[in-house]
């Protein structure tokens, strides 16, 4: 009996020393995590594969219009930095596998599996008529009524590896 009470106190001063020692890696992983969360990357849909890949614990979610006026290069760009500050948190997961769950591990190897850039970025169409007109007044009622109506162009970029 004094066996099981000895090795039960052992056990249990056993975790409490990992949780001590995980501790400061839990919480640079999140932080760096959070610094990867707040760098957008123009004209890409938020819920983008490439980008979702890039989150260790799930972001929340910007579903507002894309900022139209961004370049190929400042897309690409941002991929990039994103791309290095997820790379930070997941190297801190792979080094520390033993303080996180299957779940976050499984992440960070998905990030570090991630391009780290974009080869080339398609970029939004505009709104053109359905024949391929490209009609000032779209926008206005009746634009494109004799080309077929308005095609919407898709209003996010694609990112290509």
């Amino acid at each position: 009996m004094l066996f099981a009470i000895g090795s039960c106190g052992w056990k249990t001063w056993q975790e409490h020393s990992q949780e001590g020692a995980c501790k400061p890696h839990r919480e640079e992983a999140l932080r760096l995590d959070q610094e990867t969360a707040k760098v957008h990357i123009p004209l890409v849909l938020p819920m983008d594969p490439a980008v979702e890949r890039l989150s260790i614990w799930q972001p929340e979610i910007d579903l507002s219009l894309p900022d139209q006026g961004a370049s190929e290069a400042a897309v690409a760009e941002a991929y990039r930095v994103k791309r290095a500050r997820a790379g930070k948190a997941a190297q801190v997961v792979m080094d520390h596998k033993d303080c996180f769950d299957k779940h976050v591990i499984s992440r960070a190897a998905d990030v570090e599996k991630s391009p780290a850039r974009v080869s080339r970025v398609d970029m939004p169409q505009a709104a053109t008529c359905a024949d391929g007109w490209p009609s000032g007044a779209i926008g206005k009622r009746g634009a494109c009524s004799h080309h077929g109506g308005v095609a919407h162009g898709a209003p996010w970029a694609t990112l290509n590896f």
